[in-house]
């Protein structure tokens, strides 16, 4: 019996009845959780056991009933932290954040002075079980942070589309101040998110102190943004070419602006979900700068 087919059941049960089951999950606290597959990109809903971390946000815990590997359901939720959870009858959007060690290890022990089941899997593997709390989703704040990434990255996309039709499908060359806002709203951009030289100021960082265990995916999209930036300025070398065939230079600039785009789409997936439970107050807000230089409000 597959992982998927064990728990169908279960979940089934669980939306009939609001929430109570039997079985090997009755009358213990039950949740639902749906997460994107991180290969498939289908939802994969699992009944999890649950607890609260003591501010009313479920915490849910990758034990994989004492398996040597963390389930697939947390796999998938480090690849793509936007989650869906139900808890009795309601359902709601959430963002799934492992807990930092401290938080883990007093959870964890809570864990194990109050449920035997938890127990019994912590014995069976020298595994560390990750702690995942699930922030909800805060329609407001969604719009006030999430969503203004997603706009950001919207309006350089259509700088990219105007460099790929005037290069490629035009007769003439990208016009320098076309680059040149291009290269700026870039430079903008990452250079509010990152902050890495003070690593003080900056979206970025602020996110490391709310959620420190998010700092190796926030070193990724640093790590990304280096590579972006050296995408640009082949973008830039390979726009002055005057050596190149029309279809050359077609084919060179689809493949450098599919790559940005590329950054674009896996940095909404991974960082969208984090700013959403984030208050707007806490971060700072990375702005784009208008055609005439001045930061847009």
């Amino acid at each position: 019996m597959t992982y998927t087919e064990f728990n169908r059941p279960i979940v089934e049960e669980f939306r009939a009845n609001g929430g109570v089951v039997g079985g090997p999950f009755a009358g213990m606290p039950l949740l639902l959780l749906t997460t994107t597959g991180r290969r498939s990109g289908a939802p994969r809903t699992s009944p999890l056991a649950y607890r609260e971390d003591g501010r009313g946000r479920p915490v849910v815990f990758a034990t994989n009933a004492g398996g040597d590997d963390h389930p697939t359901w947390y796999a998938n939720l480090v690849a793509n932290p936007r989650v869906t959870v139900e808890i009795g009858t309601s359902s709601y959007t959430a963002t799934a954040i492992p807990a930092p060690e401290e938080e883990r290890e007093r959870l964890h022990a809570e864990m194990m002075a109050s449920s035997e089941a938890y127990a019994s899997y912590a014995a069976r593997t020298s595994r560390t079980f990750p702690a995942v709390v699930l922030y909800r989703v805060d329609e407001d704040r969604e719009r006030a942070l999430g969503s203004e990434l997603v706009r950001i990255h919207e309006s350089l996309r259509n700088d990219l589309m105007d460099v790929l039709e005037s290069s490629a499908f035009g007769t003439d060359a990208p016009s320098a101040p076309l680059l040149e806002r291009l290269r700026t709203h870039c430079l903008t951009v990452c250079g509010d998110l990152e902050s890495h030289h003070t690593k003080e100021n900056g979206v970025f960082p602020r996110i490391e102190q709310q959620f420190p265990a998010l700092a190796p995916m926030l070193d990724d999209l640093r790590r990304q943004h280096a590579v972006l930036a050296g995408k640009r300025a082949e973008l830039e070398s390979l726009c002055a070419r005057t050596d190149l065939a029309d279809e050359e230079r077609r084919e060179g600039v689809e493949r450098i602006v599919a790559e940005i785009d590329a950054h674009f789409a896996d940095e909404e997936r991974r960082l969208v979900p984090v700013l959403d439970v984030l208050d707007p107050a806490t971060v700072g807000r990375p702005q784009l700068p208008g055609p005439d230089g001045a930061d847009r409000k």
